[in-house]
């Protein structure tokens, strides 16, 4: 994080507290703030004492797969039955005991994950992860009231690999050639016209264009529950797992709904400021393919191959020159329920390049939404 970046963390962090926000508003907007300045932060837990005859405390945890709001949590009496021995199993019971501040466990480099909480965190991808305690003023002390507790999570396999596979990457499923078939709503995306606009302008627009463009299509994926792949220049592959076809489905139309929302409002703010403006390509399709460790000995990559991949390529190929700006499989069409199926407009059939038998594609009704 820059100077800029901080001052203007700083400067939020003192608005928003005189002017009243909530707790949990303080550390979602918090979080947030830092993981756009740059700082993989992929999880965060505030932890405060209260005065209350039940209960002991009142937990805020943050996650970067639902960075607008911070869970709020009230839990109970830590010094009585399993409660207590977790407790006293916590870095911030050592911390406590040995009047400590701080512990930081760079996991991926090997750090000793000697706590069960660090354990865990390893198991679920975290790569960096470090406990913070900041006491308060003996005058400041109320009861129990004496300190706050803190967690912070980085995780840079999942920036990198995306959320699922910098898991299985975590996890030790790293050997070459082993993949697994699983069945998978497929998106594939890229910008309308972005080549004549890396032509025409400033190379130092470039990056920041692609940020903000991607920024969208990841949060819209992220936040109905698929996974980014690939950023390919303009392009990106992702998938929704599909144990239940139907659910991947909508929850794929649903994060293009809001994608294409968020386009219309980043083009309005790219507009205003004098910058370049493009629209989103999207091709939807649903398959078997085979997910796992591909590449040479010295440079392996994790994704997904298969027909199915192909296919979904071909179909954003051809968003062009029908001139739709979302194009849907008949394969992910089926796989609707027939409610939601009535509402896509079938616009012919198509010879695929590459593909053996012409598909049918079909496109959203013009006000197309997920109730």
């Amino acid at each position: 994080m820059n100077e800029t970046a901080f001052n203007e963390l700083a400067g939020w962090v003192t608005e928003a507290g005189l002017i009243g926000r909530t707790e949990s508003e303080l550390m979602a907007g918090f979080c947030r703030r830092i993981a756009d300045a740059g700082v993989p932060l992929a999880r965060a837990l505030v932890i405060l004492d209260t005065l209350h005859p039940i209960y002991e405390g009142r937990a805020f945890r943050w996650r970067a797969d639902a960075p607008e709001a911070a869970e709020v949590l009230d839990y109970g009496r830590t010094n009585e039955g399993e409660a207590a021995e977790s407790w006293r199993r916590s870095p911030f019971f050592h911390l406590l005991q040995s009047g400590g501040t701080e512990i930081r466990r760079r996991l991926a480099a090997g750090d000793p994950a000697d706590f069960p909480a660090f354990a865990q965190a390893r198991d679920e991808g975290v790569t960096d992860h470090l406990v913070l305690v900041h006491r308060f003023a003996a005058e400041s002390v109320i009861g129990e009231m004496d300190c706050v507790y803190s967690t912070w999570s980085g995780t840079l396999a999942e920036t990198y690999l995306g959320r699922d596979a910098g898991r299985r990457v975590m996890s030790g499923r790293i050997v070459r050639g082993v993949a697994e078939k699983i069945g998978a709503v497929l998106w594939y995306s890229d910008l309308h016209g972005y080549t004549n606009i890396s032509d025409n302008s400033p190379p130092e627009q470039i990056i920041p264009l692609l940020n903000d463009y991607a920024d969208v299509v990841v949060s819209a994926v992220h936040g109905h529950g698929g996974d980014v792949l690939k950023l390919i220049g303009d392009g990106t592959l992702a998938i929704f797992p599909a144990d239940n076809r139907e659910e991947a489905c909508l929850g794929a139309l649903a994060a293009a709904v809001r994608a294409r929302k968020d386009v219309v409002e980043l083009n309005g703010k790219r507009a205003a400021a004098g910058l370049p403006t493009t629209q989103l390509y999207l091709a939807l399709h649903v398959g078997d393919v085979f997910y796992g460790n591909i590449g040479s000995k010295d440079r392996l990559d994790f994704t997904v191959i298969g027909p199915a991949v192909n296919e979904v390529s071909r179909i954003l190929a051809m968003s062009r020159s029908v001139e739709q700006d979302v194009l849907i499989s008949a394969s992910f069409a089926d796989a609707l329920g027939s409610a939601m199926r009535r509402r896509l407009v079938s616009i012919g059939r198509f010879a695929l390049r590459g593909v053996a038998q012409p598909q049918e594609l079909f496109t959203p009704e013009p006000d197309f939404e997920i109730l």
